[in-house]
């Protein structure tokens, strides 16, 4: 990844960690009430938090809330507002005696304030337009610190949507350049994350957007998004986790996971199931995230440290503010299991689940930061994909031991190094190899070029530079000038004992040529061309 882009991650991801303690002022309480239909008929002060709660299953129900106002002489040049309206449409009403409706003076895909004239009142209406559940914040708040703490929080936002797109085009570079798939099944999560957000930062909500206008289109858009990307999550942990070669069956059924993921996701778009289908997502969620960490957890257990660290070092961040907040609140979703409440209750008690992780400001702090490690992690795992082509690249398959290139490349590299040391390149060919083949069959053939293999590299040392040149010729150079009876006793000694291939005894033959360095020549081609030569 480019260093300007880590420096811009690295940058909102400070910005979003600062947001988390720019709180908005405390509500007045006993200045603003409440009440929601259907299903709340009497108006009712707001929490102490600022906090109302809106739910997937509200927006089913096509749930209005109205929050209001009445203003005392303290309350000059205060406003009412609010905060995370992106499932919400918000407008102004009449006070309930004819008053004017309050201006509205200020509105985002995030957030809205009304004007409280003195001593007077206001009435905020908000619909819920996207079935995004968490709720909306409300207090009274001076001007200033309301638009600086808007303003940053929304660059903020448009920051993390823009990083993520961004990735996205990252990713799907790398994976065209490498042609790897694991970089394409991230690729297509980041994407499918990216889409999401937008939703989140506001592109279904004000009274011009999406949602509005186009609302089937939006919400169909947001479930398959949202389906899409825990599909390409799971897909993207078991292909990095290499779960085909630590844990196969782990493999098979969570393969069966993610398609049953796109299977209730296509529920949705069946006339009438919407609404229920989407109202038990946030419980799928949380047990694919689960199912998430599983892949990492075989890697350890296979001692595979450095991809299982990696990867549950970048999606724990996620998993955590993920479940922090659905926690928080999806045990109020009517038809969830009681079991989850407790959860939570028990968690919050023993401090694991403290408020923080159910601030706004986590959530994109915990994306950027899986961004952050995901992409160093691609980035060693195109290190090490490319390392290992270049290294069969290099190696004989059928042995094991250094190909003709591998051979050259090297054997040059020595030759130069020192020009004036004596050395021997060594030619050897097994006889009568092809009848070998042709009779035995080229499994046969393949075990025994392995063996003549292992016998050369025990003989001469792992010092010595030895490949497989040819069909059934091997080469070796020897760090001096060997003479013709040493070579004798090495071919002689590497023939003396048979080899036993799928229960028959085999007696090989090999033939030796040589020629040495400087004596004759320096380059590794002519002492190639002068050792075939004397090949006998």
């Amino acid at each position: 990844m480019p260093a300007a882009t880590v420096t811009r991650l690295l940058l909102a991801l400070t910005l979003s960690l600062l947001c988390l303690y720019s709180q908005a002022a405390p509500p007045q309480a006993d200045r603003l009430s409440y009440h929601c239909v259907p299903g709340q008929a009497q108006w009712q002060p707001v929490p102490a938090s600022g906090r109302i709660r809106l739910l997937e299953a509200d927006f089913a129900l096509g749930k209005v809330c109205q929050v209001r106002v009445a203003a005392g002489a303290a309350d000059d040049d205060r406003w009412l507002v609010f905060n995370t309206l992106v499932q919400s449409q918000l407008s102004s009403l009449p006070g309930p005696d004819g008053e004017p409706a309050a201006p509205l003076v200020w509105l985002t895909p995030q957030s809205a304030a009304l004007a409280v004239p003195p001593g007077g009142a206001a009435t905020a209406q908000l619909r819920m337009v996207m079935p995004i559940g968490g709720g909306f914040r409300t207090s009274l708040e001076a001007p200033g610190s309301f638009l600086a703490r808007s303003q940053f929080n929304d660059q903020v936002r448009g920051e993390l949507l823009t990083l993520l797109f961004a990735m996205s085009i990252v990713s799907a570079l790398f994976a065209l350049a490498l042609r790897d798939r694991t970089t394409g099944w991230y690729t297509g999560f980041t994407l499918a994350v990216a889409v999401v957000w937008s939703f989140i930062t506001g592109l279904g909500t004000g009274s011009s957007a999406l949602a509005v206008n186009y609302p089937w289109l939006t919400l169909h858009g947001l479930l398959l998004s949202y389906g899409l990307g825990l599909f390409l999550g799971l897909r993207f942990a078991i292909s990095f986790n290499n779960l085909a070669g630590h844990s196969p069956r782990l493999q098979t059924a969570l393969q069966w996971v993610g398609w049953g993921i796109l299977g209730y996701t296509a529920l949705g778009f069946a006339p009438g199931l919407y609404g229920a289908i989407l109202s038990y997502y946030n419980l799928l969620a949380l047990f694919v995230f689960g199912c998430m960490l599983l892949p990492g957890i075989a890697s350890l257990r296979e001692r595979d440290y450095r991809t299982g660290l990696l990867f549950l070092a970048g999606w724990a961040p996620i998993v955590l503010a993920w479940t922090a907040v659905l926690l928080s609140y999806i045990h109020l979703q009517p038809g969830y299991p009681s079991w989850l409440g407790q959860l939570a209750l028990h968690l919050h008690g023993w401090g694991l689940l403290p408020d923080w992780l159910s601030s706004p400001h986590v959530r994109p702090g915990a994306l950027l930061l899986q961004a952050i490690i995901y992409s160093l992690a691609l980035a060693d795992r195109a290190a090490r994909l490319r390392h290992s082509r270049e290294k069969a690249a290099m190696t004989d398959k059928a042995t094991g031991l250094a190909n003709r290139a591998s051979f050259l490349l090297r054997g040059q590299q020595r030759l130069s190094i020192d020009p004036q040391r004596q050395r021997t390149l060594v030619l050897l060919d097994i006889n009568r190899f092809t009848a070998i083949n042709e009779t035995l069959g080229y499994d046969c053939g393949d075990a025994v070029l392995r063996e003549t293999g292992r016998r050369l590299r025990r003989k001469l040392g792992s010092g010595v530079l030895l490949a497989r040149v040819g069909g059934n010729q091997f080469a070796a150079l020897i760090n001096d000038c060997a003479t013709e009876s040493p070579l004798q006793m090495l071919v002689a000694d590497i023939a003396r004992q048979s080899l036993v291939i799928e229960g028959q005894r085999l007696d090989i033959q090999l033939s030796c040529g040589a020629a040495c360095s400087p004596r004759h020549g320096q380059d590794i081609d002519l002492l190639m061309r002068r050792a075939e030569i004397t090949l006998k």
